[in-house]
């Protein structure tokens, strides 16, 4: 929720005050964590919406020069060595643009959304990887957008029109494959993009791309002294920007090794503070890391997340979602929420999600033909087409077809590294913009070193041998040998696994086919979110939002969507379906479709 919002008119048809209006109903006027800032000029009106407690310095917005300009997040013009909040950014910017003209947007790095209105032009520039959600509505009269689907739908002005083609995509993938929503009229701002739209009709939209996914797998296959120093130093660099930004943060620690390469670098600027949730071994493996960096540790106990205020507010927090995303882990906002107010002297989360892009890569493969494609993005069409009465399996493979052409459009000729990467990018990867970042930048800061647009030009020259973990395993037990003896948690086969991890996956494999065999008798969790609150018996506390009502007929019948939700109850490896169909259901409620 947090971020730029703002309603663009056509030729003086809309007055300010009608705009300003409008722009008010598109924010949440009943919740109490958010706060509005709004500004005026001319054709364009331009809301922030920040947080009502704590400071907001990713967030500014001025009118100067006959401009208005708004910025959300941080960054830095390219050369540049040092990153600047919003407040410094706009000025710079506004420079920069009054002097160069609009072609100085595309020099912008960091992880930002920025708009600028001047002389009857609307601009939008977004960060390489779209890290700031932004969604669009485009009509005659007026252009909007915002960083909530469900905040454009309330403006009154968004026809309600299903996008069946986003359902399937929710289905089948559990997140978009593309730009698009569950609206028909409301479409993500694609990343890196510049848009420009005058107040004039003879003058067309123009979206231009100004970087892409490179269009093949890099070069660099030597492992040498030099290659291992440039990423040390180029890391290093990219840790330092960000601690220049702000030094009062926490880091969350996993037992993986995104999470704890962030804090064997902040380590060395500061004492770290770490926290972890508190679940099995990633405790331990987390306390033992902390330790050897001297760090403070902290923990989101058990005995928060088990108690009944906690589930309450997931319940609650389910009931209001406004994540246009299926979210299968609830826990960060209630969670991190919490720790802020219990913590104000931490301001800001060192967050490692997008190191992944890099160094680590699970989704990237040196072939990716539509075969590959099906097999990674589309794990749930066997499901639709059992369960559906309208679609079946000829015609969703003519729809994943068009998704898998539609990504890859500008690369058909590359090779699998390009195709696979891309399709990442446009999919995946974006799921974390809401599903993670959304809901932690309700209460904090949040810094992604993976944005350092030099630190990615260097990962992406690597052949994929390289960034598949060899670089980053190699760099850290270099660099941090006693962290690197603790044993880590790996999802990307950059290790072999311990006797004892075998087991353990070889024991849920086990426990998935008996409680399929069993027809549910014996229970399995896949997730510890199931565990702790998607039990059979909390199951029912959204029955009535799950199956009260049918907002899907187009995909299922009424008598499927109460069959599938018995069926989930009995079934828990099932749970993944039930997330998708409770947000499918619980929008187009929501939005009084």
């Amino acid at each position: 929720m947090i971020g730029l919002t703002g309603i663009f008119s056509f030729k003086n048809q809309v007055d300010k005050h009608v705009r300003e209006q409008t722009l008010r109903r598109m924010v949440d006027p009943k919740n109490s964590d958010y706060s509005l800032s709004v500004l005026t000029h001319d054709n364009m009106t331009l809301g922030l919406i920040g947080r009502a407690n704590g400071n907001n310095k990713d967030l500014s917005h001025k009118i100067s020069e006959n401009c208005l300009v708004g910025f959300s997040g941080y960054g830095k013009f390219k050369g540049e060595k040092k990153l600047y909040w919003a407040e410094e950014m706009i000025n710079r910017i506004l420079t920069a643009f009054l002097t160069q003209g609009p072609d100085c947007l595309v020099s912008i790095e960091g992880s930002f959304l920025c708009v600028i209105y001047c002389n009857g032009e609307l601009f939008i520039i977004s960060d390489r990887m779209g890290s700031k959600n932004c969604y669009t509505h485009n009509d005659k009269e007026m252009f909007l957008f915002g960083p909530s689907v469900s905040g454009l739908m309330d403006s009154g002005l968004v026809k309600r029109h299903k996008d069946i083609n986003g359902v399937i995509q929710i289905l089948v993938s559990g997140f978009f494959l593309d730009n698009s929503t569950l609206v028909e009229d409301i479409k993500r701002f694609p990343a890196a993009t510049v848009f420009r739209r005058s107040t004039t009709d003879h003058f067309p939209i123009e979206m231009k791309s100004y970087w892409s996914m490179p269009k093949q797998e890099g070069e660099q296959a030597i492992l040498d002294q030099d290659t291992i120093n440039v990423f040390n130093e180029k890391m290093q660099r990219a840790i330092d920007e960000l601690h220049a930004l702000e030094s009062h943060s926490v880091i969350p620690l996993s037992g993986g090794l995104d999470s704890r390469a962030i804090a064997c670098f902040i380590a060395r600027k500061q004492k770290i503070k770490t926290i972890t949730y508190d679940f099995g071994d990633e405790t331990t493996i987390a306390a033992k890391v902390c330790n050897i960096l001297k760090g403070e540790p902290a923990f989101f106990s058990k005995k928060i997340i088990q108690s009944p205020s906690f589930r309450e507010g997931l319940t609650q927090m389910i009931r209001q979602q406004q994540n246009h995303s299926v979210v299968n882990q609830y826990f960060y906002a209630p969670l991190f929420s919490r720790f802020f107010k219990e913590n104000p002297q931490y301001n800001a989360i060192y967050d490692g999600v997008y190191m992944d892009i890099l160094f680590n890569y699970a989704y990237i493969y040196i072939d990716f033909d539509f075969k590959r494609f099906l097999k990674t993005y589309g794990g749930a069409v066997q499901f639709v087409e059992s369960f559906s009465h309208s679609m079946d399996r000829q015609s969703l493979d003519l729809l994943m077809r068009s998704f898998y052409s539609g990504v890859l459009a500008g690369y058909e000729t590359c090779d699998g590294v390009a195709k696979s990467q891309q399709c990442y990018a446009s999919g995946r990867l974006r799921r974390y913009v809401s599903e993670s970042y959304l809901s932690r930048e309700n209460y904090c800061y949040v810094f992604k070193p993976g944005f350092n647009y030099d630190l990615m030009d260097f990962g992406f020259g690597l052949d994929l041998k390289l960034r598949k973990g060899l670089i980053y395993t190699t760099l850290l037990n270099k660099e941090f040998p006693d962290v690197m003896k603790v044993r880590y948690k790996d999802s990307y086969n950059n290790r072999e696994k311990t006797a004892l991890e075998k087991m353990d996956q070889k024991y849920g494999r086990f426990r998935s086919r008996l409680s399929s065999a069993s027809q549910g008798l014996i229970k399995y969790y896949p997730f510890q979110a199931d565990y702790y609150f998607l039990h059979e018996k909390g199951l029912d506390a959204f029955k009535d939002l799950f199956a009260g009502k049918n907002y899907i007929p187009e995909v299922f019948d009424n008598e499927t969507i109460s069959s599938i939700f018995n069926k989930v109850k009995r079934k828990q490896y099932l749970v993944n379906y039930l997330h998708r169909i409770l947000f499918l259901q619980q929008f187009y409620q929501r939005n009084n479709f």
